[in-house]
């Protein structure tokens, strides 16, 4: 055998060897690196009812990320794609970390513009106060 082949034989052996799985174990998949910093999960977004996300020519990943490129830190809570006064619209709750209330953020279904963005300040706490029981009507014996 010439000596070039059996070098080159040499070596495919040899990285065979290597990368075979030790006889009993299991190969193993390249791990992962770590995220950079956790973010919350994006809740999907809905359709207020049936059919709209067909007619949108924005895509809901789309409609997220330019809501959120407006709200700098925040996540979204809620999305929906929605008919409002005649144009159809994504709708996004945007929470930011240490702020109260949320950002309501509305992005154009059609052409991927910002229409309008507003902050919703956080609902009233619901009263602590235990509601009263109207009182049970007394039965009254007739005479």
């Amino acid at each position: 055998m010439p000596r070039l082949t059996r070098s080159l034989l040499a070596l495919t052996v040899s990285a065979a060897a290597l990368t075979a799985p030790l006889a009993g174990q299991q190969p193993q998949a390249p791990a992962r690196p770590a995220p950079a910093r956790a973010t919350p999960a994006t809740p999907k977004v809905t359709e207020e009812k049936r059919g709209l996300f067909a007619k949108a020519k924005v895509t809901p990943e789309a409609a997220t990320a330019t809501a959120l490129s407006k709200v700098p830190g925040g996540h979204v809570t809620k999305g929906e794609l929605e008919e409002e006064d005649g144009k159809l619209i994504y709708s996004f709750d945007i929470k930011v970390a240490g702020q109260r209330g949320i950002e309501e953020v509305h992005v154009d279904a059609l052409t991927g513009a910002i229409i309008k963005t507003e902050h919703e300040a956080e609902a009233e706490a619901p009263h602590t106060k235990a509601p009263t029981k109207a009182p049970a009507p007394t039965a009254t014996k007739r005479p």
